[in-house]
Order: structure tokens, then C-alpha cells, then sequence
């Protein structure tokens, strides 16, 4: 799941889901470090990265 509020981040790891924060508009780094991985950019969400964390998450 792909988010840009902490709340979304939580919701997805209580659904069992890995999360990938992505820095906007009234949210920072900080405010999402609980997710999987953190973008700054929609460009940076590639298939290799979403390949990789299924695999992490999988294990």
C-alpha cells in the first residue's frame, strides 16, 4: 500500500500489508518511518522496489 499519512501506514500493517510511505504536503520523512520504505517521488516507485518488498515480506 503506498500512503502519505501515518494513520494509512498503520492501517496497512494492520491489515498485514507492507506499507511504502511517500513524502507530501504536510508530511515528512519522520512522520512515516514506520512504513517499509519511504519515496519522495511517484518516480521512484518502480516495479523493482515493489518486487522487493513483496519478496521481504513474504520471507
Amino acid at each position: 500500500m503506498v500512503e502519505d499519512a501515518a494513520a494509512g501506514i498503520e492501517a496497512a500493517h494492520r491489515a498485514g500489508m507492507p506499507a511504502i510511505g511517500i513524502v507530501s504536503t504536510g508530511h515528512d520523512a519522520k512522520d512515516l518511518a514506520s512504513a517499509e520504505r519511504v519515496i519522495h517521488d511517484l518516480k521512484e516507485l518502480t516495479p523493482e522496489l515493489l518486487s522487493g518488498l513483496v519478496k521481504e515480506h513474504n520471507q
